[in-house]
């Protein structure tokens, strides 16, 4: 679930601004509540099954070695003070883990983008083949999955759905389906097109052709 995990991860990455807000500030909770960050940070990520997850181990033991009396091999002989320590030691720990997060955000983007620009391309194409009516917004979550189904019996699209289908979770692939059926629907309300046929300017109500062969 690519969408919920960097969701997840730019939460953590919020949390890490708001403890080097304590660093900066010398706050006395600053060390202490960046060991409860990675122990809490490490649960999360087990839960997406991230390998970040024994980066964050080694980087709470790195700190934790600090606290217990062992100076960081990174922190020169001239530092002193046993609290410093502790304070440089976690701010560079918390730089390592904000690396790393950020890369795999990244990550979680790109995988994503890559699957917004394939659905797209299915859209455009049942667009152009009238398969998505242009109400489609007022369907329900039920009769958009069914078109989504259609729109991979398509021969123009079958090749693209088949791959989304199977490297992209079913959660992920519907949600953005529906984000790319909204964005689809907002730029048709800010450059609306002149109906034609219907010359009253009667409200015409078209079903989706789900029947696509």
């Amino acid at each position: 679930m690519w969408i919920f995990s960097k969701e997840l991860i730019y939460n953590e990455l919020q949390k890490i601004g708001n403890l080097i807000s304590l660093f900066q500030k010398r706050d006395s909770n600053f060390t202490r509540e960046s060991v409860l960050f990675l122990e809490n940070l490490e649960h999360d990520l087990q839960k997406i099954r991230s390998p970040l997850a024994s980066f964050a181990s080694t980087q709470r033991g790195r700190l934790i070695a600090c606290i217990e009396g062992r100076r960081d091999s990174s922190i020169g002989e001239t530092t002193k003070s046993k609290i410093k320590l502790q304070s440089i030691t976690a701010s560079i720990v918390l730089e390592n883990v904000e690396c790393e997060l950020r890369q795999a955000f990244m990550d979680f983007q790109n995988k994503i983008d890559g699957v917004r620009e394939k659905v797209t391309q299915v859209v455009t194409v049942g667009t152009a083949m009238e398969i998505i009516p242009e109400d489609v917004g007022t369907y329900s979550e039920e009769i958009k999955r069914q078109l989504w189904q259609s729109l991979g019996q398509l021969n123009e699209t079958k090749g693209i759905h088949a791959f989304l289908m199977v490297n992209t979770s079913a959660i992920d692939l519907f949600s953005i389906f529906e984000d790319v059926l909204d964005n689809l629907i907002l730029s048709k309300e800010s450059f609306p097109i002149p109906s034609s046929g219907n010359e009253h300017g009667d409200d015409v109500r078209h079903e989706p052709n789900l029947g696509v062969g």
